[in-house]
C-alpha cells in the first residue's frame, strides 16, 4: 500500500456545501455533519478534521488523518466501504466529503432496542466480512470493529 501524503491529496480551497447540520457525531479531533451539496441537493457526510498547529501561522494534517485518507483511498473500489469523494483544506481544518449513511450506525439500532431479523443479521455480517476480506487482501487491518463503526446505507 502506498501511503498518501498531504501533497497527494486533492485539496481545494472551499467546500461547496451548504451549512452543515444534523450533527451525527464527533471525535477528539473532528466533527462529522450531514451536508447538502448546493448544486445537486445530494447529501454527504462532511468530516471536519482539526489541523495540528505548528507555531503561530502554520498547521499540518495529523498522521492519523492521513492514514484514514490513505485507507479510504486504497478501499475506494470496495462496495462495502464508505466512499471518500473529495478532500478540501481550509486554514485550520481538512474536510473529507464522504458517502452519507442515511441509516446511521448499527449501534443506534441496538440502542433503540430494535431486534433485527436473523436473516438481516446474517446479511449484515456477510457484508461486514466481505469488506474486511477486501481490506485484508490489501494487507489493511481495521483494529476497531464495533457496531458504532458499521454504517447502514439505504441503498447504493
Amino acid at each position: 500500500m502506498t501511503m498518501t501524503t498531504q501533497a497527494d491529496c486533492r485539496l481545494l480551497p472551499n467546500v461547496p456545501v451548504s451549512n452543515p447540520w444534523a450533527d451525527p457525531g464527533h471525535g477528539n479531533f473532528c466533527e462529522v455533519f450531514r451536508c447538502r451539496r448546493k448544486d445537486t441537493g445530494a447529501y454527504y457526510a462532511g468530516k471536519f478534521v482539526t489541523l495540528r498547529r505548528l507555531g503561530t501561522s502554520e498547521s499540518i494534517i495529523t498522521s492519523g488523518a492521513l492514514h484514514e485518507i490513505a485507507i479510504l483511498d486504497a478501499c475506494r473500489a470496495c462496495p462495502r466501504m464508505i466512499r471518500l469523494y473529495e478532500i478540501y483544506q481550509e486554514k485550520d481544518r481538512v474536510v473529507l466529503i464522504l458517502e452519507y449513511a442515511a441509516g446511521g450506525d448499527f449501534q443506534s439500532v441496538l440502542d433503540e432496542d430494535q431486534v433485527p431479523l436473523e436473516s438481516d443479521v446474517a446479511r449484515f455480517m456477510r457484508q461486514i466480512l466481505d469488506g474486511l476480506g477486501y481490506m485484508h487482501d490489501r494487507h489493511i487491518v481495521h483494529m476497531d470493529i464495533k457496531a458504532l463503526n458499521a454504517y447502514l446505507l439505504q441503498s447504493r
